[in-house]
């Protein structure tokens, strides 16, 4: 179903104006105007399905449960969901997708061990491990650099960041951990066309930090003023979002550019977190609201709005976290549907989401109009 919605704020009326032309007057510093169709994914027989992923072809990538109870991994392309199965064990799961329709993600061996998994052409391929037994890709780029982690062979069985490309799978290290143990642990979430990769890191004691790694290098990005930090993505302009503890200790969704970690805020509630950003900004995740419900949020220059807005009441539905975003302004993530179940969604951007003209372009046409009012008053 279609829904048009718009959020206006900042609202500003010119009270000097005569009443004849008041009415004209009520300005908005910004209005977002969208038009979205709903879908609500489907399953395997089971009761669940999830999004995680979409291409700029609306291709999705995410999991349902089959009607033995199992997740299975799926690809969702023009309505139809396909089941890419698993290496002969019982579960699977896509994370990521490139606009190749390549999809990432792991499969359960016939031993039971988690592997990461690439899909393509009807083909799964095992990816290997960095010498343990579990492996999980996360995702991949157009150029088809995959990221995401393993154990290594490591005394303390530490996981660690790895790049798969060429058929070869690299350790790309961590943030230093307890390497007096043998405790290192790190893992890759997103990685961009530009090769440069996010993720999160043990950098000392307890506290696990965002990081990104490009030319060979992991740097850390600290956090919002506690603790941990974790990285969940990166577009192509290098802009960084995730969450991380404030100082009183409650995930905050930031975005971190130009050497600065911003908090974006949340929906009123105390804890929000950050998934994905696209090509133009936009990011999408999940807040908590002010009467404590988990709210998919959308936010842009500045504004966090709440996905539900744009969604028709008489759907039932309620979209509780938004985890990807394509450069088309097409949404995905999961919610709770009529009955109660954990279900998939895509929101396709049927309008692009855009800004009506600035303030400041409406005042100038207006205060033309007034001022020929006011010298016709004056003849």
């Amino acid at each position: 179903m279609n829904y048009t919605y718009q959020l206006r704020n900042h609202t500003m009326k010119l009270y000097f104006m005569p009443a004849v032309l008041l009415s004209m007057l009520i300005i908005t510093s910004h209005t977002y105007s969208a038009e979205y169709r709903f879908v609500e994914l489907g399953t395997f027989g089971g009761t669940t399905s999830n999004a995680y992923d979409i291409n700029d072809f609306g291709q999705v990538a995410g999991l349902a449960r089959t009607a033995e109870g199992y997740n299975h991994a799926f690809a969702y392309n023009s309505d139809i969901m396909t089941d890419l199965g698993t290496f002969g064990g019982t579960t699977s799961m896509a994370i990521g997708t490139n606009n190749s329709g390549k999809i990432v993600g792991y499969a359960l061996t016939t031993e039971g061990y988690q592997q990461a998994l690439l899909y393509e052409s009807g083909t799964k391929t095992n990816l290997g491990t960095l010498g343990s037994h579990t492996s999980t890709a996360a995702a991949i780029n157009n150029s088809g650099q995959i990221i995401g982690s393993s154990n290594t062979t490591d005394a303390a069985a530490s996981s660690h960041a790895f790049l798969y490309y060429s058929g070869t799978m690299n350790d790309i290290g961590t943030l230093g951990g307890l390497t007096s143990l043998g405790y290192t642990i790190s893992y890759a979430n997103d990685i961009n066309n530009n090769g440069q990769i996010v993720g999160y890191s043990l950098a000392t004691i307890g506290q696990y930090h965002a990081y990104v790694y490009q030319g060979g290098t992991m740097s850390d990005l600290g956090t919002l003023g506690g603790n941990t930090s974790i990285a969940k993505a990166i577009n192509d302009s290098g802009q960084i979002v995730g969450y991380s503890p404030n100082a009183g200790g409650n995930d905050r969704a930031f975005l971190y550019q130009g050497g600065i970690m911003s908090d974006l805020g949340t929906l009123g509630g105390t804890t929000s977190q950050a998934h994905n950003i696209n090509s133009n900004g936009v990011i999408v995740g999940t807040s908590q609201t002010a009467s404590g419900q988990t709210h998919a949020f959308l936010y842009d220059d500045g504004i966090m709005i709440d996905l539900n807005t744009f969604v028709d009441p008489s759907e039932n539905f309620t979209l509780a976290r938004a985890t990807a975003i394509n450069d088309n302004g097409d949404i995905v993530g999961y919610g709770i549907n009529a009955s109660g179940q954990t279900r998939g969604f895509i929101l396709y951007n049927e309008s692009n989401l855009n800004a009506v003209p600035e303030p400041a372009t409406i005042i100038l046409s207006l205060i033309g109009a007034v001022s020929l009012f006011i010298k016709r008053r004056m003849k």
